[in-house]
Order: C-alpha cells, then sequence, then structure tokens
C-alpha cells in the first residue's frame, strides 16, 4: 500500500458534503462519524508507517541528498514536515467528518462546546505530534537503515507485517515517554497554581 495522499482528501469532503445533505444526526450520519473518529485515532498509531514522502522514499537518493549544501538538520525537519503535513491534514479531516456527523446528536456525554473546543485542540496540537512521529519514522531510518525498505511502497508479506507491528509499537513506546515529559510539566504547574486561580 503507498498510504494516504493528499490527493484522497476529496474523498472525505465528499463524504462530509453527504452528511451535510442528507442531514446531521441520522443513524447512517452517527455511524459515519464513528468510523471516522475511530480511524483519526488509528492514524495516531499507524498513520507514521503508512505516509512515507520523507527520507524513506528518498532513502535511494540519500548520497544525493547528502551533497546538497544544506545542514543535515534542515533536510531531515523539511523531509519530516512534508509527511507530518499529510498526516495531520488526514486526521483533521476525519476529525471534521466526525464532528459533523454528531452535529444533532443531542445523547452524547459530551455537549456541542466541548466537541467544538476539542476541535480547536486537534488543530493546536496535531501538526506537533505529527511532526514529532514523522521525527522519530526518520531518525530511525537514518540509525537502522537496513529496517527500512527504500521507496514509497512498504514491503508485504507475514516478515514485513511482524517488522511493521514492532516498529508502531516502538514508535508508540517513544512518542509516550516524550508527550509525558510536557504533560507531567503541565499538571505540576496546574497544581502549583491551582490555590492562587481558586483564590
Amino acid at each position: 500500500g503507498r498510504g494516504y495522499r493528499v490527493a484522497d482528501l476529496p474523498v472525505l469532503s465528499g463524504l462530509g458534503s453527504a452528511l451535510l445533505s442528507f442531514g446531521a444526526g441520522t443513524a447512517l450520519s452517527e455511524i459515519v462519524g464513528w468510523l471516522a473518529l475511530m480511524w483519526a485515532v488509528v492514524m495516531l498509531f499507524v498513520g507514521p508507517q503508512w505516509i512515507r514522502n520523507d527520507l524513506r522514499s528518498d532513502f535511494a537518493h540519500f548520497a544525493l541528498l547528502r551533497s546538497y549544501p544544506i545542514p543535515g538538520r534542515s533536510v531531515v525537519a523539511a523531509e519530516a514536515a512534508g509527511s507530518a503535513t499529510v498526516l495531520t491534514l488526514m486526521q483533521l479531516a476525519l476529525l471534521l467528518l466526525a464532528y459533523l456527523a454528531f452535529l444533532g446528536n443531542e445523547t452524547m456525554e459530551l455537549t456541542l462546546t466541548e466537541r467544538t473546543l476539542g476541535l480547536v485542540a486537534a488543530v493546536v496540537y496535531l501538526p506537533a505530534i505529527s511532526f514529532l512521529s514523522m521525527l522519530i519514522q526518520n531518525a530511525g531510518a537514518i540509525l537502522f537503515p537496513t529496517w527500512i525498505r527504500p521507496g514509497p511502497e512498504r514491503a508485504g508479506g507475514v516478515e514485513a507485517l511482524g517488522q511493521n507491528m514492532l516498529l508502531i509499537i516502538a514508535h508508540v513506546g517513544i512518542i509516550t515517554v516524550l508527550m509525558s515529559v510536557p504533560f507531567v510539566a503541565a499538571t505540576g504547574i496546574q497544581v502549583l497554581l491551582h490555590p492562587a486561580l481558586a483564590g
């Protein structure tokens, strides 16, 4: 599989238009909404493996990239940013589709205001999370080049499936540790400032 591309986004746009045409809050729209929300979550874990328009695709031309008069960190950052942009757009499109699908749902625990705030938070935080995910993937390509198949296509077969599972597990573990640092820091600041804010 080649994974997702920006060209696939019109498909989600068409689904969103169909939801608005048939009316949000119907059984069909809720099914689409839950599916879109599920895939948005799945993309957090497997999206970095599917989207490969970065060093993993350009690995066959690694010598050429090194010959450019550009700092290595800039090349890696630019390559990671390309994949992160595609991943973020796909995730936001799925979340927007889910948001539209649940517009007419008044039985959900989250109110419309809370869902709107969640969507805004995703717009703010997902680009950074996606970029961090792609930096991990590209760092892995540099440190462990024998595990990377050059080109945009992913290897198939049982062996490749097991390898991809190991990479996904390692990726989830690394990004969890990295994301826990700001989370713990933010929690600590909230605990320290809570008495002052409550007063």
